[in-house]
């Protein structure tokens, strides 16, 4: 069970970008990974470790067809167009956390700006977040809250470089520590 992060967003920035973010997300349900979803070629798979007759694999297709691993060409074809075959990893190196966002609401304060409460597992989705501000030209004030920890972070969306350097180094660390496993 993760450790979850409550965000709290205000969006700013020309009139027309905001609106053009806001009714982008209520098409897809205010749901903002699905900004930028997952291919389905990854989310129609499942990782872990299973014994497919005999053999052990740890990437399968469990739908109509039956359950059937995944094959070593398809695993290469997967990551030369998305740079992996495991959907937790695509997710990752794409919103910055193992899930997106979930139990996401859009409220309106008294000030009239729009905010947007949700929940991320173990941290915030930054590479999400500043893909969506890049996108739409629009500047996201999170302010995190971490399960078990005293304060908010607030972090601002597009992050500058160095920052955005700083979490692709942290995530390569725990990559690795993870693929030593």
């Amino acid at each position: 069970m993760p450790n979850w992060t409550d965000n709290l967003l205000v969006i700013d920035g020309p009139v027309e970008n905001v609106k053009t973010f806001f009714t982008e997300l209520r098409a897809v349900n205010d749901n903002l990974a699905q900004l930028f979803p997952i291919p389905e070629a990854i989310a129609k798979l499942h990782q872990g470790s299973r014994t497919i007759d005999g053999v052990q694999v740890d990437a399968w297709y469990d739908d109509e067809d039956g359950v059937r691993p995944l094959m070593d060409i398809t695993k290469q074809e997967l990551i030369e167009k998305y740079g992996t075959y495991k959907p937790i990893e695509w997710q990752y190196e794409n919103w910055g956390t193992k899930w997106g966002d979930c139990e996401t609401e859009v409220f309106t304060n008294n000030e009239g700006k729009k905010i947007i409460t949700f929940q991320s597992a173990w941290g915030p989705p930054w590479k999400l977040l500043n893909n969506i501000a890049e996108k739409y030209n629009i500047t996201i004030i999170d302010n995190v809250q971490y399960e078990f920890e005293e304060g908010i972070h607030i972090d601002k969306y597009p992050m500058e470089k160095t920052s955005v350097d700083e979490n692709n180094k942290a995530w390569d660390t725990t990559k690795k520590i993870l693929d030593s496993m």
